[in-house]
């Protein structure tokens, strides 16, 4: 009954990934963070449907004095994204320079020549799918070189025993990536220049790392 489980949700991820091999055009984006006017569709905080009786939320390793994550008091996400989900393993995101709510610099690429604090930074695609070496070396060439955990709805929300969300982040201008605020929070200092328009593949590969799940 497992395999035929993990035979199913493989099935319904290789034509998720055939159909977003081609660029999808979403709203229209918000150029800065604002809470009161999120594009249309779009939440900080989603709870994610995977049809599987579970739910899910985006887990991020850091917390808040309340032990949340997220850029607004009492979300579960990765701080400064807002995202819509258009299909049970398709979800759509924004990136900006925000992070969690009680933090107001510029958290994830700080100076002065790079974007303000709450600008947009990338427009993200996810797909969420499970990992292994075909799958991952497949999603890497797409641009998905980074894979995200995520934790189940229910207390007291382990990891998703077999889905990943698969991350690809096209630039919206050029600029120094480069962790700002986040470094202290990850275990790889990254510092590479984006392009507008562009896919970037430097942010932080980790397709390649084999995913065992925290339960």
């Amino acid at each position: 009954m497992k395999r035929k489980a993990e035979g199913l949700v493989i099935t319904l991820f290789l034509a998720t990934f055939v159909a977003v091999s081609f660029p999808l055009v979403s709203s229209k984006p918000q150029l800065i963070w604002d809470p009161t006017n999120f594009p249309e569709g779009y939440e900080h905080g989603i709870a994610l449907d995977l049809g599987d009786g579970r739910g899910a939320f985006w887990n991020f390793k850091g917390a808040g004095p309340s032990g949340d994550t997220g850029s607004l008091p009492g979300a579960i996400d990765i701080p400064g994204h807002v995202w819509k989900q258009v299909g049970t393993f398709h979800v759509l995101g924004y990136h900006y320079n925000k992070g969690p709510y009680f933090d107001k610099q510029q958290f994830w690429a700080l100076g002065p020549d790079n974007p303000p604090y709450k600008e947009l930074l990338f427009v993200v695609e996810a797909i969420i799918a499970p990992w292994n070496e075909s799958i991952a070396n497949k999603m890497a060439k797409k641009g998905y070189v980074h894979y995200h955990e995520l934790v189940q709805s229910a207390p007291p929300r382990p990891e998703h025993p077999e889905l990943v969300a698969w991350l690809k982040r096209t630039a919206v201008r050029d600029f120094c990536f480069n962790g700002g605020q986040s470094v202290h929070m990850h275990p790889m200092h990254f510092n590479h220049t984006v392009y507008k328009n562009q896919v970037d593949y430097l942010f932080m590969p980790n397709y390649f790392r084999p995913y065992y799940p925290f339960l």
